[in-house]
């Protein structure tokens, strides 16, 4: 009695889940997964990201920058080997959010991302005062292409650019 009982409400239950499951499916698919509903999970996590992503950053720090440019002032021709040391890495914590989210007639939406780097002291065995000096790579680039022209043109990207080739600041700034 209580086998047949049970029997017929299972054949009962997968009919019923037959026919309904489609529906209960799609009413729970735009419910929780589509964008327009304020109050869903979905909507929460698109808003802001509830993880973390994490970015590391390995920089080249030039060491003999200061013989470098002291022999060039001289004009010396046989200047060193540039010499790099790779620095880091720097830890950071990227942190999506988005704001001014307004919803368009023709069913978009319009919004503006907010991208926040967060440094991780703890992660990184670098403080953010490490100060790194770095080639100016659009300097480079120039000097690249003025290599090749007249010797006066040299001579005025040398005293033109000459104090741009390089950058020595900060990781903070």
């Amino acid at each position: 009695m209580i086998l047949s009982f049970f029997s017929l409400l299972f054949i009962v239950l997968g009919v019923v889940l037959v026919f309904c499951w489609e529906a209960y499916f799609n009413s729970m698919f735009h419910k929780e997964l589509t964008l327009a509903n304020d109050g869903t999970q979905q909507y929460k996590n698109w808003i802001e990201t509830p993880i973390d992503i994490n970015f590391e950053a390995y920089l080249f720090n030039w060491t003999n920058s200061d013989e470098f440019q002291e022999l060039q002032k001289k004009h010396k021709k046989n200047l060193p080997k540039l010499k790099f040391e790779q620095i880091g890495p720097f830890h950071y914590a990227e942190r999506h959010t988005r704001s001014n989210v307004v919803f368009n007639a023709n069913y978009t939406i319009s919004f503006n991302t907010v991208r926040k780097w967060i440094f991780d002291s703890v992660k990184t065995n670098l403080s953010l005062d490490t100060e790194i000096t770095a080639v100016n790579p659009i300097a480079l680039a120039v000097a690249n292409v003025v290599k090749d022209q007249p010797y006066l043109i040299q001579r005025c990207f040398i005293f033109l650019w000459s104090s741009l080739l390089l950058s020595k600041k900060k990781m903070l700034h």
